[in-house]
């Protein structure tokens, strides 16, 4: 027997089910509405009446009823249970939304009967889960450039793999313009699945290269630094490019759908461009695109600006070396506690020592014997007291010729006080010490000359004093001899 209260509890039954914030319905075997309730009626757009008797398919066009059908049969037919996503358009709404509807038997005494389903809208999650993987993917995207990036400092190679690494999955078309010293662009790189529109866009650039007066093209953008997004790229701009007739049927052909050209600019200086633009693909960029965009761009600016600051290291080490070459010097670095270690180039090609040889105080085996233990005495004083280093020794070239350093040492201390490291010049001074070696064996050979000539000379005077004296003591003989004749006679 029943309660007094059943009926309104009934009635409360039938107000939950019309007032529910799901949709809910009923349908036949042949798949037809009986009855929906308010909420899936609003998410349709139609009187609940309006449904009885109509297939989704004749009901919802725009929805994707050929799967709701198919799974609607398949739970007349088997009696399961069946949960899948619905996309598409209602009259209740132009923007496409995606529904969860839940499709469940509706069983008879012997067999089903029909269906019933319950739908929610789940747009707004939808939305979320797509734009979380959209920006995993972005993420993933602009990882991978970077590790491209991070791979060489040959930009030639590197620009062109980034850009097609990057299509089709960002854009359909990419290229990479930069600045050269002169103001102007030139093609680094462009990319398209289809190698012969490659080859299309080359022609391209060489028979209209990008006009500087164009405000949507990379000469603006990388002169104002800022973005130029063009959600849809409509077909008056193309008309009005001032292209000639060839290059205009071949320009439309392209289908270009959207773009964006983003600056590349590091340190305050612009570089360039780049350039995305969808085709085929018909994808249309948004804000989250252009954002996407700018980091792009910023991590390719990045490295191009790193690679332009590494060659221009590599250049004036190979300017310093040369000077170093071309002055006979050995530069070399030594570490806070005057031990040799990592790479010294101009040390090895020198004595031919590997560093394994010169590690540590390896290096002092090249010195000469009789220099090696007053070397290292002096080396260990100037590292003990942080002084300059200053010594002259000979040093075995790798061809086991002896040459003549002087060597100038000095510690390179950090903002505290402490030394980081020692840098040092050897200065090959061997032909000033050989020609100093001949000036002083020349001076002594010209002494010794001076002295032999004077000795002669003396000699020779003295010879000659002789002489005079014998003359005069023979004429002295002969006036006495001719004194005594005259005596004789007289």
């Amino acid at each position: 027997m029943s309660s007094p209260r059943q009926p309104s509890l009934l009635a409360s039954r039938d107000l939950l089910v019309e007032s529910a914030p799901v949709g809910m319905g009923i349908w036949d075997r042949a798949l037809r509405f009986v009855w929906v309730n308010r909420e899936l009626a609003t998410i349709n757009g139609a009187a609940p009446e309006a449904h009885v008797g109509k297939t989704v398919a004749e009901l919802l066009p725009d929805v994707d009823h050929r799967a709701v059908m198919d799974a609607m049969r398949r739970v007349v037919e088997t009696g399961e249970t069946i949960v899948h996503e619905v996309s598409g358009r209602t009259p209740a709404s132009n923007e496409t939304r995606c529904w969860r509807v839940r499709y469940f038997p509706l069983r008879g005494a012997e067999a089903v009967e029909g269906l019933g389903a319950t739908c929610e809208d789940v747009t707004a999650h939808k939305r979320a889960e797509d734009a979380a993987a959209a920006a995993e993917r972005k993420q993933r995207h602009l990882n991978e450039v970077s590790t491209v990036l991070a791979r060489s400092l040959d930009m030639a190679v590197t620009l062109q793999e980034v850009a097609r690494l990057l299509v089709p999955h960002v854009a359909d078309w990419f290229a990479i313009d930069l600045l050269g010293e002169d103001g102007n662009l030139t093609r680094a790189a462009v990319a398209h699945v289809d190698p012969a529109k490659v080859e299309l866009a080359h022609e391209l650039w060489r028979r209209v290269p990008p006009r500087r007066d164009d405000p949507n093209g990379p000469y603006a953008v990388a002169e104002s630094r800022r973005p130029v997004h063009l959600p849809l790229i409509p077909e008056t701009m193309v008309d009005q490019a001032g292209l000639p007739a060839d290059i205009l049927q071949i320009v439309k052909g392209l289908g270009l759908h959207s773009s964006m050209c983003i600056p590349l600019v590091s340190r305050d200086r612009a570089l360039g461009a780049i350039t995305l633009v969808a085709a085929e693909s018909r994808r249309e960029y948004g804000t989250d695109d252009v954002a996407f965009g700018v980091e792009l761009a910023a991590r390719i600016a990045t490295a191009i600006d790193n690679a332009e600051l590494v060659a221009r290291v590599r250049q004036s080490e190979e300017r310093y070396r040369s000077l170093i070459d071309a002055t006979s010097q050995i530069v070399w670095t030594n570490t806070p506690d005057g031990r040799m270690t990592d790479a010294q180039p101009g040390w090895s090609r020198f004595t031919g020592q590997s560093s394994q040889e010169y590690e540590g105080f390896g290096w002092s085996a090249a010195l000469h014997p009789e220099d090696r233990e007053a070397t290292l005495a002096k080396w260990s004083e100037a590292v003990r007291t942080g002084s300059t280093f200053l010594c002259s020794h000979r040093i075995r070239r790798h061809d086991g010729v002896y040459r003549h350093f002087e060597v100038r040492a000095v510690p390179v201390r950090e903002a505290d006080g402490r030394i980081r490291e020692w840098v040092g010049v050897h200065s090959d001074v061997t032909e000033r010490v050989e020609g100093e070696r001949e000036r002083a064996a020349l001076l002594e050979a010209t002494q010794r000359a001076r002295r032999a000539a004077e000795a002669m000379a003396e000699s020779i005077l003295e010879e000659s004093r002789a002489t005079e004296r014998a003359l005069l003591e023979l004429r002295a003989e002969r006036d006495r001899a001719v004194a005594a004749l005259e005596g004789r006679r007289g």
